[in-house]
């Protein structure tokens, strides 16, 4: 008798049960939101500008407000995609800047090993300890993946079949019940269409859910309104619409409606969005079909089905207004920041919703 293939026979069943046990015992992806900072209300106009940053290479974009909108992130460099891009971190009150990530230290933590030959867009991994970077490691931006940072290693997240590949970053993470949060992602091959992933306490992709339909939109902003219903605002990414996409669910955002246009114009340009106290969304947005030179409030008390317009915060003579992204404060105050000048400046607002609201 064989007793080394006995044995060997006996190792290899034990792995296959404990594999099946462990994914019989594994938790259930909660898809439940959790609660989120609401916007003060009746608290007066207010308005001050608390960041100004001009880039000293070329290209200053795609700002992130984190640590709960106490610092701004943002990527500088020659120009986008250059391989000498690195993310750059400011402290609001002290206005102090300083280098975050570069392509060179976050290729010496990446597990497997492997180069990254640019960076772009950061968020906040939702833990405050780390970090989801949009990172080229082959090709250009059509070939990203998106990459977690923290504890000095880095690795790519899995949310493509296709050598996880073409998977961008933009807009912030959801906070879930449990623990887990929700990464607005999204597609760029195949015309491109919105990802909901759902990611467990210890970083890892357990479930997707795609917005996808006739009109193909990308770089989602997730707003929950309960537990359960959300509503995604996506950026149009083909020429047969000039409006707003927007995706709606209602089961915790397992499934997503197929996203369809708003009466809002729309220039092939993301937007921000953040819950008001009283149950209504604000949104800032470029108020245009074809142009990103004005950034314009408005509010929503239909879960996002029709909008009305509020006050301008910037307007032409300042270039191209782009990548917006809002953040409630611990005093219910609203910090905004967004890139301006054709991507060189990148500015951050401490506002009230009532200056937002105001015509």
């Amino acid at each position: 008798m064989r007793w080394d293939l006995l044995i060997r026979a006996g190792l290899l069943g034990t792995i296959a049960l404990l594999a099946v046990a462990g994914l019989w015992l594994r938790a259930e992806p909660p898809w439940r939101f959790a609660p989120a900072g609401k916007a003060a209300l009746n608290t007066g106009d207010s308005f001050e500008t608390v960041f100004h940053h001009t880039s000293k290479e070329g290209v200053a974009h795609a700002p992130a407000l984190v640590n709960d909108g106490t610092e701004v992130i943002w990527f500088d460099g020659l120009r986008e995609g250059h391989n000498d891009v690195r993310i750059l971190q400011a402290q609001l009150e002290s206005g102090e800047v300083s280098d975050l990530l570069t392509r060179q230290a976050l290729s010496a933590q990446m597990v497997p090993p492997q180069t990254i030959l640019t960076l772009g867009n950061t968020v906040d991994d939702g833990t405050g300890d780390g970090w989801l970077a949009t990172v080229v490691s082959l090709g250009g931006w059509a070939a990203a993946s998106i990459a977690h940072v923290a504890n000095g290693r880095g690795r790519k997240l899995s949310l493509s079949p296709i050598l996880n590949r073409s998977n961008l970053t933009k807009s912030p993470v959801v906070p879930m019940s449990g623990g887990w949060r929700m990464l607005p992602a999204y597609f760029e091959m195949e015309g491109g269409h919105g990802v909901a992933a759902l990611i467990d306490e210890r970083g890892r992709v357990r479930a997707q859910a795609v917005m996808r339909g006739k009109f193909r939109g990308i770089q989602p902003m997730i707003v929950p309104m309960s537990d359960t219903r959300a509503v995604a605002l996506l950026r149009r990414f083909d020429r047969s619409n000039d409006r707003l996409l927007a995706s709606w669910t209602s089961d915790g955002g397992q499934s997503w409606n197929t996203p369809e246009p708003l009466n809002l114009p729309n220039p092939s340009a993301p937007v921000a969005a953040v819950p008001l106290a009283d149950g209504r969304l604000l949104m800032l947005f470029n108020d245009a079909p074809d142009s990103a030179d004005t950034l314009r409030f408005a509010s929503s008390a239909d879960g996002g089905r029709s909008w009305t317009m509020g006050r301008i915060l910037d307007g032409p003579g300042q270039g191209p207004l782009r990548y917006p992204m809002m953040t409630v404060l611990a005093d219910g105050r609203i910090a905004v920041t967004y890139s301006a000048q054709g991507k060189t400046e990148i500015r951050v607002h401490v506002l009230s919703a009532d200056w937002a609201l105001a015509e």
